[in-house]
């Protein structure tokens, strides 16, 4: 649920095969781990940031 000034890559960690990338500005009101498509397309929580996980 990316959006234009998310923020996305504004910090980034890596850690062996980990990488976890921020988005400072994201707005999307999940409040859960996903994995995949189901991810929600509410943006009403403003600014609230989000951590994307990529691991191997």
């Amino acid at each position: 649920n990316n959006d234009a000034d998310e923020r996305f890559g504004w910090s980034v960690s890596i850690d062996n095969d980990t990488v976890a990338v921020g988005a400072s500005r994201e707005d999307s009101n999940q409040t859960t781990i996903t994995n995949g498509t189901s991810a929600s397309s509410d943006n009403s929580s403003s600014d609230s940031g989000a951590v994307y996980v990529y691991d191997q």
